[in-house]
């Protein structure tokens, strides 16, 4: 038994079966018929599962031998799915859907034009949303060629980002076994891996939102201010993919920056005011709309007219709704139901059995920063722009979980901050007390 559980404990056996579960998987969903497809799906969530356990027994031995056979592991599991869809020549729908083809495909081929035409760009190139999105893609084109092995490399590289960012946020805060969990959190979750295969926005999304939270930590707790810099280019970045997302980080920030060590005296507050006043006056001259508040309700109360009119959406349970029901709707959304199995097919259908994990992640969250800010304010300060956002999202499209996980990376840090908080998930994982 001893022999058995060091085989099942080691490194590079998990690796080897990590191959193998994301080949199985995408051959599975190649051949399967809608039936079988969703059979394999539980199998394949059951594998993240056990492979989350098995990792979990290693825990205690994080703090000298690191964690970076996590990020070997998904690199693996990306990887075998992309490469066994080529060897099978598996459907470009598993990957490229709707707004891939009407979007985001086109938009990432002008950007491999304009490389191969040493960037004799159109006019138009770049100006809709998604820009990193696209021009990091155009560039995979122009090395992998146009398919789907390209987009699932440039997803592969926005979820190491948020991975890396995700595992040194945690460390400042709690500690490395915080990180250890959060990056499996986040890297295995069945919902979050379904979009970091698919050519969607939500990796550039959540790679951006990844490092400015870094960013904003190294800035405020370790005084290190050469973070200044990634901040404020991940927001021009940002800027770029998901406007809104952007205005919404920006609430944090004056709160942030006076939580620095300074004292805060009548000068030094005079100081911050007048520098509040000059900042919100370019802000002002660099986009009047920021400032125009009946707009921006006019903009919500129009989305939300465009989100209800989706054939897709059941409004009976989505607009229908009292507004608060709707705020935790858009909070634990998506949910296991019967109407989901039309709608979704192949790797969709994580999003299907993977919502019952999702959601237990998401309470978790919340608990872990309940529990946080009430130790320290700053927990607040870093979730103004995730409270707000869920705030405006449960009016306008309460049943749209892929926007709100754009801000996964912060959803996964505070869940593992509390499941290594719980005494009964560290009897469960014999995890031992520091």
């Amino acid at each position: 038994m001893l022999i058995k559980n060091d085989i099942w404990k080691n490194t590079n056996f998990l690796h080897s079966i990590c191959i193998a579960a994301g080949s199985l998987y995408c051959a599975g969903l190649t051949y399967g018929t809608p039936i079988t497809q969703n059979v394999y799906t539980i199998f394949f969530i059951l594998f993240l599962s056990v492979l989350f356990f098995l990792n979990i027994q290693k825990i205690n031995e994080v703090e000298n031998k690191g964690s970076s056979f996590i990020f070997v592991q998904i690199i693996l599991l990306n990887l075998s799915i992309a490469v066994t869809a080529q060897i099978l020549n598996s459907p470009d729908s598993f990957f490229w859907v709707q707004d891939s083809f009407l979007t985001h495909l086109p938009e990432s081929v002008k950007y491999t034009d304009s490389i191969k035409n040493n960037f004799q760009a159109e006019p138009d190139l770049g100006l809709r949303q998604g820009r990193m999105t696209h021009a990091l893609t155009g560039l995979s084109f122009v090395i992998f060629g146009v398919n789907t092995f390209a987009t699932i490399f440039v997803q592969l590289i926005f979820k190491l980002i948020v991975v890396s960012c995700i595992y040194f946020y945690c460390r400042i805060l709690w500690g490395t076994r915080v990180a250890f969990v959060a990056i499996q959190l986040y890297g295995f979750c069945p919902t979050i891996f379904f979009y970091n295969l698919v050519l969607y926005k939500e990796g550039a999304v959540q790679a951006l939102l990844a490092i400015i939270l870094l960013s904003t930590l190294k800035i405020s707790l370790q005084k290190k201010y050469i973070f200044i810099l990634p901040t404020v280019l991940a927001l021009f970045l940002m800027s770029g993919e998901r406007t809104y997302i952007t205005y919404l980080l920006l609430l944090m920030f004056p709160f942030l920056i006076y939580n620095l060590p300074f004292a805060k005296n009548i000068k030094n507050n005079l100081l911050f005011l007048t520098a509040a006043v000059i900042l919100a006056i370019g802000g002002y001259w660099y986009n009047p709309k920021m400032f125009d508040i009946l707009g921006a309700i006019n903009e919500l109360t129009n989305f939300r007219k465009l989100y209800s009119s989706f054939s897709d959406v059941l409004n009976r349970y989505n607009y229908s709704i009292p507004y608060p029901l709707a705020f935790l709707k858009i909070v634990f959304s998506p949910y296991f139901s019967m109407n989901k199995f039309k709608i979704f097919s192949d790797f969709s259908d994580l999003l299907i059995w993977g919502s019952f994990i999702n959601q237990i992640i998401i309470f978790s969250s919340i608990l872990g920063f309940i529990h946080s800010v009430r130790v320290k304010i700053l927990h607040l300060y870093l979730w103004i722009p995730f409270i707000a956002f869920l705030i405006c999202a449960a009016y306008v499209s309460p049943w749209s979980g892929r926007i709100r996980d754009s801000f996964y990376p912060l959803i996964a840090c505070y869940a593992a901050f509390y499941l290594l908080n719980n005494k009964y998930f560290k009897k469960i994982f014999n995890i031992s007390d520091l």
